[in-house]
């Protein structure tokens, strides 16, 4: 069983990993703030801990500033960190990442428009090859898929239950893989 030092010892380790975990996540963009409360939570244990102890010492005090300062000292260095990384580029990410959803949803509608029947008697390639955000994704597209676009000789059947069309259906899922890839899910 844990004594009540090696308890209060143990908690303001795992709140200054946690603390020191949490800013790494949190400079590299990420939203952490349930990760700081927990981090927070462990110092708030060291302190209660040593609080309820029955007597308060010299050595109870040090155990939780090993464990409050060191957390104090990391979050006041990625606040400074994070504040140097120009706001612009913040915004210009938002951004790029704002327009790959865009895109993404743009070539979703052109699907949905070709299998409701809205763009008329062309084919599935000459319906793209005549819109703007198929310009714009189709660098982005695999090899395999825009291979099997372009095979202007080849036919394909669309089953009896399915919803789509085998060449849009393989264009939906060349946009989820983008999805995933650009980590827009």
């Amino acid at each position: 069983m844990l004594t009540g030092d090696a308890l209060a010892v143990l908690l303001s380790l795992a709140g200054l990993a946690l603390a020191i975990g949490v800013t790494a996540y949190t400079l590299s963009g990420a939203k952490a703030r349930n990760l700081w409360i927990v981090s927070a939570f462990f110092v708030a244990a060291t302190f209660g801990w040593a609080w309820l102890q029955t007597k308060f010492d010299a050595t109870r005090v040090y155990q939780i500033l090993f464990g409050a300062v060191p957390l104090i000292v990391v979050v006041l260095v990625a606040m400074i960190v994070r504040s140097r990384v120009p706001s612009h580029e913040r915004t210009i990410d938002r951004e790029k990442m704002e327009r790959k959803r865009k895109l993404i949803d743009d070539s979703r509608r052109l699907a949905v428009i070709y299998s409701q029947g809205r763009s008329g008697p062309q084919s599935f390639r000459q319906y793209l090859e005549s819109t703007q955000a198929y310009a714009t994704i189709r660098q982005h597209l695999g090899a395999e898929y825009l291979s099997k676009l372009n095979a202007s000789r080849i036919a394909y059947a669309k089953a009896p239950d399915a919803r789509y069309e085998p060449l849009v259906q393989w264009f939906l899922d060349e946009l989820d893989r983008l999805e995933r890839a650009w980590d827009l899910d």
